[in-house]
C-alpha cells in the first residue's frame, strides 16, 4: 500500500511541538439533549464513531518518523488503535458536572498535549451539565486539519438529522497495515521528493512554452510576493504584553454574541461579518491593554486565509495560507476601529496579497529537512506577528450528535511559544461564538475578555445604530 507522507505545511505544525507549545485544534461544544432520546454517553460515542471510521483514517492512523531526519512524517495504520483510548468520559451515570468544573477540565486538557506516537485526536463526553446540556472537549493535531477541513469533518463526525447512527463496524474486522519498515521509509521519502522535483521540471517546461505569458505572470506574482515581504516578513510587530514565553498550562474564556447584532453592525457600517469580527476583537484588546497598563497600539496579527477549492470535501490537512493584518487598537473611537479594518482588509485582498504567502507555504516543500523546523519556529515568532485571530464560518443547518442538537460550539487555535493569546471566532445559526485562549499565568486577565468584548459591540451598536434598535432584544449580548 502506498505511503502517505505529510505536506510540509502540515508537518510544520509537528515541528512547532516543543515542551509549553501543544499544536491541538480544540472543539468545545454545547448540546440541548433530545428528551426523545436516551442521553449520549461514552459507549454510544463510540459506537457512533466506530460507524464512521471508514470515512476517516486518520482517525486510526499515527505519525512516523523517515530515517535520519531525510524529510516529513508519514502517516501509517497503528496496530495499537483502540477507541476506546480515544473517546472517554469522566462522569458516572446520570452525574451532573458543573460548569465551572467543565471549565477546569476544558483547561486541564487544554494545557495536556496529543501523544505524537498515537493517533492525534481525542473527545471526552460530558453526558450531563449542571444547567442541562451535553458537553464535549475535541482535541484534533493541527497537522491533521486546519478550519475547513474540521468543518467538514463534522459534517461526517456528527449527525445532520435525527436519524439513527449508521451500522457499526467490528472493530476486530478492521485489519491495520504493517508498520512500514527504515528502508522503506527512506525509500518513500527519496520518491516524494522525487515527485516534487518533477513538478517542478514540469512548471519549467510550462513557461518555456509560453514565455510571454510567463513573463508577465511571473512579473505580477513578483510585484505580490515583494509587497508580502516588505509588509509581512520585514515589518516587525510592535511590542506588547501579550508577547512571553509561555509555559503548558492553558486556559479558555468564551463569549457567545448574537449574530443578529453583527448582521445589523455590518449592513450599517457596509463592511463584512469578518471586519466586524476583527473590530470588535480590536476593540476588546485595546480595552485589555488600558487594563493592564499599557498603552494601546496596533497590533499585527496573523489571520489564517483558506485556499481548499469551493466545493472541497476533504476532511484531513491543511490548505491555508496566512495574512498579517494591522489591528486598530490604538483607534480610541470604535466606528473608526471599524473603518480601519475595513480599508486594511480591501487593500490586502486588492493585493492579492495572499496569493504571495501562499507561494511561500508552498515553497516550504522545496526546503532542506534540516532547516524547516527553525523555519517554522522563525515564522510563529514574537517577531512575525502580535497573535493569530481565526475566523470559521460554521454551517447553516444544525448538527446533532446522537439526537442532541447543537447549541455552542467553540474552536480553539493553539499558541506558539511566544504568544500568550490566540482568538477564534465561529458562526453557527444565530451565534457567533468567539474563544480566547490563553496561558493564564503569562496572561491572567484573559478573564476580562468575554466582558470588554460585550463592551466594544454595545459602543459599536451605539454609533451605527438607532437607539431604539440598540435597545431591541435581538441585539443585546447572549452572556
Amino acid at each position: 500500500m502506498a505511503l502517505t507522507q505529510l505536506s510540509a505545511l502540515d508537518a510544520s505544525f509537528v515541528r512547532l511541538e516543543e515542551p509549553g507549545v501543544h499544536m491541538h485544534v480544540t472543539l468545545v461544544a454545547f448540546f440541548a439533549p433530545d428528551a426523545r432520546r436516551p442521553p449520549p454517553s461514552a459507549e454510544s460515542l463510540r459506537a457512533a464513531v466506530a460507524a464512521r471510521l471508514p470515512l476517516m483514517p486518520r482517525f486510526r492512523q499515527r505519525m512516523v518518523q523517515p530515517p535520519a531526519g531525510l524529510g516529513d512524517p508519514f502517516w501509517v495504520d497503528d496496530p495499537d488503535f483502540r477507541l476506546a483510548a480515544h473517546v472517554e468520559s469522566y462522569t458516572g451515570a446520570g452525574e451532573a458536572m458543573s460548569l465551572k468544573s467543565f471549565r477546569a477540565l476544558t483547561d486541564a486538557l487544554l494545557s495536556d498535549p496529543l501523544d505524537l506516537r498515537r493517533p492525534l485526536w481525542h473527545l471526552v463526553l460530558v453526558p450531563r451539565l449542571e444547567d442541562g446540556r451535553i458537553g464535549l472537549i475535541g482535541r484534533f493535531h493541527h497537522a491533521m486539519l486546519d478550519g475547513t477541513s474540521a468543518m467538514e469533518l463534522g459534517l461526517v463526525l456528527f449527525d445532520a438529522s435525527d436519524a439513527p447512527p449508521p451500522e457499526v463496524e467490528d472493530e476486530e474486522e478492521w485489519a491495520p497495515a504493517a508498520v512500514p519498515g527504515r528502508a522503506r521509509l527512506a525509500a518513500a521519502t527519496v520518491l516524494a521528493q522525487a515527485g516534487l522535483l518533477g513538478r517542478t521540471a514540469a512548471r519549467v517546461a510550462r513557461t518555456a512554452r509560453a514565455p510571454d505569458a510567463a513573463a508577465s505572470a511571473g512579473l505580477t506574482l513578483l510585484t505580490r510576493v515583494s509587497a508580502a515581504v516588505r509588509e509581512d516578513v520585514l515589518a516587525p510587530a510592535p511590542p506588547s504584553h501579550l508577547n512571553r514565553p509561555v509555559g503548558p498550562a492553558r486556559t479558555v474564556a468564551l463569549r457567545r454574541l448574537p449574530a443578529p447584532a453583527l448582521v445589523a453592525l455590518k449592513k450599517a457600517a457596509g463592511v463584512t461579518l469578518n471586519d466586524v469580527g476583527l473590530a470588535l476583537v480590536a476593540g476588546a484588546l485595546r480595552r485589555l491593554a488600558v487594563a493592564v497598563g499599557e498603552r494601546p497600539r496596533a497590533l499585527k496579527a496573523m489571520v489564517p486565509v483558506s485556499r481548499h477549492p469551493a466545493g472541497d470535501r476533504s476532511r484531513f490537512g491543511n490548505a491555508v495560507s496566512f495574512a498579517f493584518l494591522e489591528l486598530p487598537a490604538d483607534e480610541p473611537d470604535p466606528a473608526g476601529r471599524l473603518a480601519l479594518v475595513h480599508e486594511r482588509s480591501e487593500r490586502f485582498k486588492a493585493a492579492r496579497r495572499p496569493a504571495a504567502t501562499a507561494l511561500a507555504v508552498d515553497a516550504l516543500a522545496a526546503v532542506p529537512a534540516p532547516l524547516r523546523t527553525p523555519l517554522a519556529r522563525a515564522a510563529n515568532s514574537a517577531r512575525m506577528f502580535n497573535l493569530s485571530v481565526s475566523n470559521v464560518p460554521g454551517p447553516r443547518r444544525p448538527f446533532r450528535l446522537l439526537g442532541a442538537e447543537l447549541d455552542e460550539a467553540y474552536t480553539l487555535a493553539p499558541l506558539g511559544a511566544e504568544h500568550t493569546l490566540s482568538v477564534a471566532f465561529f458562526s453557527y445559526r444565530d451565534g457567533v461564538h468567539f474563544a480566547f485562549q490563553a496561558d493564564p499565568a503569562a496572561l491572567p486577565e484573559v478573564d476580562g475578555l468575554p466582558d470588554a468584548l460585550d463592551a466594544e459591540l454595545g459602543a459599536l451598536l451605539s454609533a451605527f445604530t438607532p437607539a431604539r434598535d440598540a435597545e431591541s432584544p435581538a441585539l443585546t449580548t447572549d452572556n
